[in-house]
């Protein structure tokens, strides 16, 4: 009797319809319908095409028929063909109303030992009659006949999938194979020396269930994923078989998933009337398991975070605050419901920590020429073979084929591919010097492949890596000159920040900025309640208070309990540290990059949070703390020939230093060494002397509105007035094959205060004439290309639009400059749009074209300075992105300074220092009370840290203090460290 009386048979449902039209050799002398159940929304809603394979009751029995039909209210299209051409297995009904203990079914007589020796003997004869030789060209040709019929549900599908019941299951597995195209086809292989085509799986994916006569060999030939519902202790698919099939699934890494249930007979899963839940609960489980895909082949790598469960023994217990019960029913109503959701609930920081360890792995389109290895692959740069390296580097898999290659072809030089970084940077060998190498024309010799090394992403390990094992050390070492670990530091303000993956940029300017009074004074206030926010989430000034009373009240800075020091483990014990994950997210939600989990430039981060900060509104006791790092900077423009100046000033809160790049000479030793072995060394470079550059005259090619001079102006940069805090970022940066490398310079900076008074601006003088504020209105000339320029770009083929175009936005540079222009800028959806090369009308203040402020802001956190980023907008309409392109296409233009503008401010000394952020008192004495230091040929890879000059408890002097992500130590050897940091910060004394 069916379990279900729903009998969801559609009227189009016809246990007799037919799908291959007319007699074929498999069909002679029987029969063959097919049974077709259809979703009722079908073909108005999408399906996916199931072959069902039944038990020998064959295609006639009731209970088959509602099996068919639940997979069809499921959205399956359900073909059931009749697999055994009329002929069912003895003593099986397709009465339904026949008393299944009058009609024991063919498993039940096996099972049971009941059957006579007139109905083994029938049995066994109805066995050798179902051989694959006649059962799979009935089923090859319902397939056929299934894709044809219904193309739409096997396309949406991508295929056709399959599940079988008891002897069904055998033929899913077979279905599921590469096998010979004669067995395939149902002809025995005669010559087994002859060669065998073999003929690709035909169904995508498979699930049997209770399988029946199946063997070992029926298992090793699957090539689609399977799941299998099996029985324990089945004497129809043993256990032993079961195994061997499963470690031959595991060791040729087939997708499959196998579900044993205990205590269950042959057949449980078939639609029927069971009186023991045992089986009801079984039953149910494996029509879900063989109702969904089989899993696929792993996509992710992930470390699984680690559970409560796995330490400890809890006991729920509910309490209601409101009713003062102490102890309410857990099965009180929907109670229990609730309570489960919230306990298997993820924190949002244990979301954001596994995450943080996912890895997508990007498949590569191809494998090892010689093996299916698809990884630790090597490619040739000479032919463009694919070939796997060697085994032995950091054990991934590798069969030698990439020398192999090298001894066939003598090609000897190949690059490895997971090791490519848009920087520039992989690993290339030469196995005829059977030594690494670099390629200073890589970019250019992988483009000829058809690889863009701009889109590559690192995927694994460089041959660097594999042999020294460094990871997030780098070179910031942990232990001190005798070899000891570095001895940690706990209490108020020595709080350590967890790495949530690759999340030290932002720890490191964190710890920095709550070590300064302004930012404690501001957000430290653990008398006070937190902050009444609707979604604390989101609210910033809430997770910037919970992040300052994390780091400085000092409840979360001691010892790992789970660590213990001992005589025969020098190891201290460090913090677990906190995990700020709700302020990243927020502070990178929107963003193109914070929002990644991908290594960022620290002090990008630093000038987007000054932003967020000072956009976030502060209570009126309380001040903005990014107004201690505000100043103001005076740029000064003079006339070469007039003499006639011009002063302008801008808000900043940070300064940009460059650092003037003087290789030391190479020694006789250097010169005999290799060119890819050698490093370059730089001679050491003072603060002072980069001040110097930074705020020495230079000149810029502009016209003077006064005198029409085309001379030129000197313009120079000094301090207006001062902060509390100065942040300096130093660019240490040379571009080598146009991409930015970070160069090693040491930068000297001692202890001794740093007196910025000589850098201040005097401002106007009595003896200075200014340029006059309004200038003849007189209209500019429009925008004319370069003939010879234009001619040249014509000739190459390109349209006369798009050659304009090039010239205007690169300033009329040159062909070559305008072309490179052009082959960066095809796909722009505007290129062929012509533009308007007339002269805006000024504005009220005199410019001719409009900026937006907050694009210049945006620029300025590339390290664009304001006159650049104005003149870049400028030329490029505004566009952000073409402005970037244009400021590298021009590195030598100074930028527009906006001498037809008048003056910001009026001229009038008082007026001005009133409106100006900032203290012009002298002297300017600074003292470095912070860094933040790198290590790695990139800002958006290696590690970051930081060091603080901070009060240690029972220390009469200050010290100086390493944060590396969670270890927070008494720092050795900062001297060195200041040489190479990358963002300081100096306090005002």
């Amino acid at each position: 009797m069916a379990e279900e009386e729903i009998a969801t048979k559609a009227p189009e449902n016809d246990a007799q319809e037919s799908l291959v039209p007319g007699d074929t050799p498999a069909q002679e002398g029987a029969s063959m319908g097919v049974y077709v159940s259809k979703p009722s929304d079908y073909p108005h809603l999408p399906s996916k095409l199931l072959l069902f394979l039944s038990s020998g009751t064959g295609i006639h029995s009731q209970n088959n028929q509602l099996q068919a039909d639940k997979y069809a209210s499921e959205g399956f299209l359900v073909v059931m063909p009749d697999q055994f051409a009329g002929d069912p297995a003895p003593n099986t009904t397709t009465d339904p109303r026949a008393d299944p203990e009058e009609n024991p079914t063919l498993i039940e007589n096996i099972k049971m030992g009941v059957v006579g020796v007139a109905k083994s003997f029938r049995i066994d004869m109805w066995l050798a009659r179902q051989t694959p030789e006649k059962v799979l060209p009935i089923l090859n040709k319902v397939i056929e006949g299934a894709k044809e019929e219904f193309a739409d549900a096997v396309a949406n599908g991508g295929g056709v999938y399959a599940v079988g019941y008891c002897f069904g299951g055998k033929y899913v597995l077979l279905l599921a194979s590469e096998l010979p195209d004669t067995v395939a086809k149902g002809q025995a292989v005669k010559d087994e020396e002859q060669g065998v085509v073999k003929r690709e799986p035909q169904i995508k994916a498979g699930a049997i269930a209770h399988g029946t006569l199946i063997t070992k060999e029926d298992i090793e030939g699957l090539k689609s994923p399977v799941t299998m519902a099996c029985t324990e202790n089945d004497q129809l698919f043993p256990d032993d078989i079961r195994a061997e099939g499963q470690k031959f699934l595991v060791d040729h890494e087939i997708p499959h998933e196998i579900q044993v249930f205990p205590g269950v007979p042959h057949g449980f899963a078939v639609v029927g009337e069971y009186q023991d839940p045992k089986i009801k609960e079984a039953q149910k489980a494996a029509f879900e398991q063989m109702r969904d895909e089989p899993p696929q082949k792993i996509s992710k790598l992930a470390i699984a975070a680690e559970t409560e469960e796995d330490r400890y023994d809890t006991r729920t217990k509910v309490r209601c605050y409101h009713c003062g019960i102490e102890e309410l029913d857990i099965n009180n109503g929907k109670l229990s419901t609730i309570i489960d959701a919230i306990l298997k609930a993820n924190t949002f920081a244990r979301q954001a920590e596994v995450q943080a360890w996912e890895q997508e792995i990007t498949p590569y389109l191809g494998h090892c020429s010689m093996c299916e290895l698809k990884e630790n692959l090597w490619l040739c740069l000479q032919c463009g073979n694919l070939g796997c390296g060697r085994a032995q580097y950091g054990g991934t898999g590798g069969n030698s084929h990439g020398l192999k290659h090298t001894e066939l072809t003598s090609h000897a030089i190949a690059v490895k591919l997971g090791s490519i970084t848009p920087e520039g940077t992989a690993d290339i060998y030469c196995y005829t010097c059977n030594d690494e190498r670099t390629d200073p024309e890589i970019a250019a010799h992988l483009a000829h492949w058809g690889i863009n090394i701009a889109e590559r992403e690192k995927t694994e390990k460089s041959l660097t890596e594999l042999q020294i094992e460094q990871n997030l050390k780098w070179e910031f070492t942990m232990t001190a000159e005798d070899g000891k670990e570095l001895v940690p530091v706990f209490g108020k303000g020595f709080t350590g920040l967890k790495n949530l993956g690759n999340s030290c940029y932002l720890a490191s300017i964190l710890q920095c900025l709550f070590s300064m009074p302004e930012f404690a004074l501001r957000y430290y206030h653990p008398q006070d309640n937190p902050p009444s926010a609707a979604k604390p989430a989101e609210d910033l000034e809430t997770q910037l208070r919970k992040v300052a009373d994390g780091l400085l009240s000092g409840r979360y800075s001691y010892p790992d309990t789970d660590v213990t020091a001992s005589e025969d483990s020098p190891y201290l014990p460090h913090q677990k540290g906190l995990a700020p994950a709700m302020l990243k997210h927020l502070i990178g939600r929107g963003h193109t990059e914070f929002s990644t989990m991908r290594q960022q430039d620290a002090f990008e981060l630093l000038l987007h949070l000054f932003k967020l900060i000072s956009r976030c509104p502060s209570p009126a006791a309380l001040r903005d703390p990014v107004e201690s790092f505000r100043f103001t900077m005076e740029q000064r423009l003079q006339c070469k020939s007039c003499q006639k100046v011009r002063y302008r000033t801008d808000e900043q809160d940070n300064i940009s230093i460059p650092v003037p790049v003087r290789r030391k000479p190479r020694s006789v030793t250097d010169e005999n060494m290799d060119e890819d072995k050698r490093q370059d060394e730089f001679q050491p470079v003072t603060l002072k002397e980069c001040l110097d550059i930074f705020t020495s005259a230079e000149e810029v090619e502009l016209t003077c509105q006064a005198c029409g001079s085309k001379a030129g102006f000197t313009k120079r940069s000094l301090f207006k007035t001062f902060p509390a805090v100065l942040a300096v970022n130093v660019r240490r940066f040379e571009l080598i094959n146009w991409v930015p490398t970070k160069l090693d310079i040491p930068v000297v900076i001692t202890d001794e205060p740093l007196d910025l008074s000589a850098y201040k601006s005097a401002g106007l003088q009595e003896s200075e004439d200014l340029l006059p504020e309004e200038m003849e209105s007189t209209a500019k000339a429009g925008f004319t290309a370069d003939a010879v320029a234009l001619g040249q770009l014509e000739a190459m083929g390109f349209p006369r639009v798009r050659c304009e175009k090039a010239l205007h936005a690169t300033g009329n540079a040159d062909a070559d400059t305008a072309m490179t222009w052009l082959f960066s800028h095809m796909d722009d959806p505007d290129i062929d749009t012509p533009i308007a090369f007339d002269s805006a009308p000024r504005n009220a203040s005199g410019s001719s074209r409009s900026v937006d402020p907050e694009s210049v802001e945006m620029l300025g956190a590339m390290g664009i300075s304001a006159p650049q980023a104005r003149k870049a907008l400028k030329e490029t309409g505004g566009d952000v992105e073409r402005a970037v392109d244009w400021v590298f296409s021009h590195p030598d233009d100074q930028g527009d300074f906006d001498i037809d503008a008048p003056p910001e401010e009026p001229p009038v000394a008082a007026h001005v220092e009133k409106s100006m952020v900032g203290s012009a008192e002298l002297p300017a004495n600074f003292r470095l009370q912070s860094i933040v230091c790198h290590k790695g040929s990139s800002i958006h890879a290696g590690h970051y840290v930081a060091f603080i000059r901070k009060q240690i408890p029972e220390q009469i002097d200050e010290s100086w203090v390493l944060f590396n992500d969670e270890k927070v130590v008494k720092a050795v050897d900062v001297d060195e460290m200041k040489k190479f940091a990358y963002v300081y910060f100096f306090g005002r004394i």
